[in-house]
């Protein structure tokens, strides 16, 4: 479902950041939403983009293109919901074809 969703993405996404972006980018979200997140404890570069359509393609027992979707209209949905120049922060610390999941 879209929750489970948006946890796999978000808490992927937060354990790739340092914990200062990390903590910055949660402060722009729902309460509720960050309490059910792990504390941030990257920058854990080994989670790219394919690890995080893999766990997504596992989590929610969905294709990889069905996953590699998600993951897409995950980063549409947190780009909408924080500011812009916390997502140009977001995307420096990530490899390029990571900074693909965020619209520009």
């Amino acid at each position: 479902d879209a929750e489970a969703a948006f946890d796999v993405a978000l808490t992927a996404l937060v354990q790739r950041l340092t914990p200062g972006e990390a903590e910055d980018l949660l402060s722009q979200l729902p309460s509720l939403l960050r309490a059910r997140l792990p504390l941030p404890s990257g920058p854990r570069k080994e989670i790219t983009r394919q690890t995080m359509e893999d766990e997504l393609a596992k989590r929610l027992d969905v294709t990889p293109d069905r996953a590699a979707r998600i993951l897409e209209a995950f980063g549409a949905t947190l780009a909408r919901n924080v500011s812009e120049g916390q997502m140009d922060d977001v995307r420096l610390q990530l490899r390029e074809k990571m900074r693909t999941i965020f619209p520009a």
